[in-house]
């Protein structure tokens, strides 16, 4: 049965967005080494990954479980 009711517009997901906006360690001064650690909220796996110049890759399983919650976040150089 088809509704008389006609959607004009649908606002976007307010929290998406803003987390898409954010900026991850990973992606940030990528022009020095850096150690990131990466944590899933989800299903409790981690890593450390050793991040070289340039580079700016999310942790694998993030980028195949994009329904799955990860944090990251940047591991001081103990100087």
């Amino acid at each position: 049965m088809a509704s008389n009711q006609r959607v004009v517009g649908a606002s976007e997901n307010v929290d998406a967005g803003a987390a898409a906006r954010e900026r991850q360690p990973y992606e940030m001064n990528v022009d020095e080494r850096r150690v990131i650690v990466c944590y899933c909220c989800t299903c409790e796996e981690s890593k450390t990954m050793l991040m070289e110049v340039g580079d700016s890759s999310p942790w694998e399983h993030d980028a195949k479980n994009p329904a799955h919650v990860v944090e990251y976040w940047r591991e001081d150089d103990a100087e």
